[in-house]
């Protein structure tokens, strides 16, 4: 099954985040992953993740690369295994003006699926984020996933149900460090 999270990040945004290099719309290089920006090249595999899906199709997660500067832009990437394995899509949206971050989806591979990928990723881009001062002027975190995402989410924050079937959950950014 694809696991969709829509997620908000919320908080305050540094008076110069503006002149800061968007380092999330660059390759990125984790301890155990690496992600960069969904391509066309990556279509048929992004026909693959995305096979079961029903919010998102392939020409969702591919389009011109954002370069950080616009007040609202998406951010589609694939994380893959140091060994050049592509096992996730993630595609993400940022809001300037209103400070916040979401990100809107998140598919495992079928061939990856059970195997700690997301968990495992989640971990390392929130210690990536706290090492590099990612999001320290971001302080609310509200974590909305389907129900079919089960006890995957952001670490760190205690999860209820609404009458929608939606799993919540909220806390602080520092909760998330804390938790990893």
């Amino acid at each position: 099954m694809t696991i969709i999270l829509n997620t908000i990040i919320i908080g305050a945004i540094h008076k110069n985040y503006q002149e800061k290099p968007m380092e999330i719309t660059t390759p990125t290089s984790l301890a155990t992953y690496d992600g960069r920006t969904a391509v066309e090249s990556d279509r048929e595999w992004l026909e693959e993740v995305l096979a079961d899906n029903t919010i998102h199709t392939p020409d969702d997660a591919i389009f011109e690369a954002p370069n950080g500067t616009e007040d609202y832009f998406k951010n589609s990437r694939i994380i893959s295994t140091k060994d050049g394995t592509r096992v996730l899509w993630v595609l993400v949206a940022f809001s300037k003006g209103s400070a916040a971050l979401a990100p809107l989806g998140v598919a495992v591979h079928p061939d990856h699926r059970g195997q700690g990928h997301y968990s495992n990723y989640i971990r390392e881009v929130f210690q990536y984020s706290q090492t590099n001062n990612l999001l320290d002027e971001y302080n609310t975190v509200h974590d909305q996933a389907l129900p079919v995402a089960g006890n995957t989410g952001i670490p760190g924050l205690p999860a209820t149900r609404t009458d929608r079937g939606y799993v919540i959950r909220e806390g602080k950014v520092q909760d998330i460090y804390d938790s990893i």
